[in-house]
């Protein structure tokens, strides 16, 4: 019998930066999360949806509010077992 079935699926990044002038170093995560939908006779994707980038901050000190900008997203899929956040 066939059937959508559907999951959420995430990924999460650690970053670190160092500023070339100093010693001044900050590390942070980020995290995109989404959900993916699949047809479960054929395992071809049927729909991606509600992508989202979440931004955590590692020993930062409570100087510095870190924040993102300018951030896009957007889904994909092809026919087939591919899709992209």
């Amino acid at each position: 019998m066939a059937g959508i079935q559907s999951k959420h699926v995430q990924r999460s990044f650690y970053h670190i930066e160092t500023a070339y002038s100093s010693n001044f170093r900050k590390e942070w995560m980020s995290k995109v999360s989404g959900s993916i939908s699949w047809d479960t006779s054929n395992y071809n994707i049927t729909a991606v949806g509600r992508p989202t980038h979440t931004l955590s901050a590692l020993q930062w000190g409570v100087a510095f509010s870190p924040y993102a900008s300018n951030v896009t997203r957007q889904d994909s899929f092809t026919t087939g077992a591919n899709s992209t956040f």
